[in-house]
């Protein structure tokens, strides 16, 4: 599976707009699911490790959409959604953010499709935000061998 994210650090280093999807498809062939727990977690490092404005708020709109991962919960997920996109002043980061919920409400909806689009979208604004650049890609593989531990990084 590490050879999906391989191969979507090739596609980001060539600018590629649909980078992530290699990664995303091989993680949610695991189990569904799998694909949004990353890019969470992601998000969960960068905050872990770096300063950035609206850093509370950030943290707190993650926190409610695990809990709402956890417990399979849609109601509110689109409103919250549209709440965060419509914010003054919006980063990319809280981009990135707003597409999870949306990308959450998608696969509660069993819309795999656009889950997965919002997928896309998440991890490419996180990625696009000057403060998330600058960790370059090493910030994707960290999330990625979180969740999967045994994988193999020098094959």
């Amino acid at each position: 599976m590490y050879e999906a994210v391989r191969k979507a650090r090739e596609l980001y280093a060539a600018g590629e707009i649909n980078w992530p999807a290699p990664a995303i498809l091989a993680l949610e062939n695991k189990y569904q699911g799998s694909g949004l727990e990353w890019v969470i977690l992601c998000a969960w490092i960068f905050l872990e490790r770096n300063q950035v404005a609206n850093q509370i708020r950030l943290i707190g709109w993650i926190y409610e959409l695990d809990v709402a991962f956890d417990h399979g919960r849609s109601s509110g997920l689109k409103q919250k959604s549209e709440e965060i996109w419509f914010t003054p002043n919006r980063s990319l980061l809280q981009t990135s953010v707003c597409h999870m919920y949306e990308a959450l409400f998608q696969l509660l909806e069993r819309n795999i499709v656009k889950y997965q689009t919002s997928l896309i979208r998440a991890i490419r604004s996180m990625m696009h935000d000057p403060d998330v650049t600058s960790t370059g890609f090493s910030l994707i593989e960290e999330a990625f061998l979180r969740l999967h531990p045994s994988e193999d990084t020098t094959a």
